[in-house]
């Protein structure tokens, strides 16, 4: 959001405020960080687009996250690695013909549609639908989908267990930022500020900020990583296996720089991956930090709220709890 808007009641000039609110969907209340202007001359509150969209999206969030909706990124996900379209995947599932792209978009299922996508996350379950419809899709169709199905399912079984720290079935929520866990996002920020952040302890700052700093702005993460508290400040969860499956996948190289053991990079960073704010918000961490020596942005991240109320048991850092209340950035 942006740091000053023009007043649209007087001359004025506004900066966002924001306060602990309950706002209720569906029956139920949801609790958020809630967003607004406030003008230093009128004394007038108001909220623009962007804001209106952040607070909305709270709700949404935490109404998913509590009964295990997927997410619409999940859904067009799937969707492109089955190999359908919107207008067939609800065909299968029996909703209206423009329901599940309804759903990609950001409208909210019910209950019972809800779970039918859960179920469809899982290829096998999948697998199971289409075999049931035959009729929905052309024989050849049939076939490619049910080939591609089966040939999922198999993959999974041979995924390396540190891989399904990035499974794409799991409902996201305040600890991944209410966003998809993504091994190639993650890998790719490493690639984008390792040049600044060749040792680990540097890097997992960047990291961490780069995905809490998005979520302040837009209610989502980056990575979908999860973050603990460590002594030195928060880092990537399991960061030590994450970063050996990173190396041993090509990304990267461990190398003796100045003595110690760093990360030099060995393939390029993948802009297409990232949307013009998520590159935005990495570029906003950089030029934030390029110049700071790692102990200080290591003393930044100790006065970070997310971090001294959960250094003591190690703990997983919400989101929706601590981002909004970021102070390095």
């Amino acid at each position: 959001m942006k740091e000053i808007l023009e007043c649209p009641m007087c001359e004025g000039f506004a900066e966002p405020k924001s306060e602990k609110k309950k706002r209720t969907f569906r029956k139920e209340e949801f609790e958020i960080t809630e967003f607004f202007y406030l003008c230093d001359k009128c004394g007038e509150e108001f909220t623009s687009t962007e804001i209106d969209e952040l607070n909305v999206a709270q709700v949404y969030n935490q109404y998913r996250e509590k009964y295990g909706i997927p997410f619409p990124g999940q859904l067009t996900a799937i969707k492109q690695e089955y190999g359908l379209n919107s207008t067939n995947f609800a065909k299968l599932l029996g909703f209206g013909i423009n329901q599940f792209a309804a759903y990609e978009k950001g409208e909210v299922p019910n209950q019972s549609n809800a779970t039918l996508l859960s179920l469809c996350m899982d290829p096998r379950e999948m697998l199971k639908i289409v075999e049931k419809k035959k009729g929905i899709l052309s024989e050849s169709q049939n076939k490619k989908v049910v080939k591609r199905l089966v040939e999922l399912a198999e993959r999974e079984k041979s995924v390396e267990p540190i891989k399904y720290y990035f499974n794409r079935m799991q409902t996201p929520d305040r600890f991944t930022g209410y966003h998809v866990p993504s091994f190639e996002k993650f890998t790719n920020m490493v690639l984008y500020f390792i040049n600044n952040a060749q040792f680990k302890v540097r890097l997992n700052k960047l990291l961490f900020y780069a995905d809490f700093l998005h979520f302040k702005k837009f209610g989502t993460a980056i990575s979908g990583a999860k973050y603990a508290a460590l002594p030195m400040g928060p880092v990537p969860d399991n960061y030590a296996p994450i970063f050996g499956l990173i190396e041993r996948e090509g990304y990267v190289l461990t190398d003796l720089i100045d003595d110690f053991e760093g990360l030099v990079a060995k393939e390029k960073f993948n802009s297409e991956l990232f949307t013009k704010n998520e590159l935005e918000t990495m570029q906003n961490v950089l030029d934030a930090f390029r110049y700071k020596k790692t102990n200080e942005i290591v003393e930044l991240s100790h006065q970070e709220k997310a971090w001294i109320d959960n250094e003591k048991q190690k703990r997983i850092i919400s989101y929706q709890d601590y981002a909004f209340n970021l102070k390095g950035l």
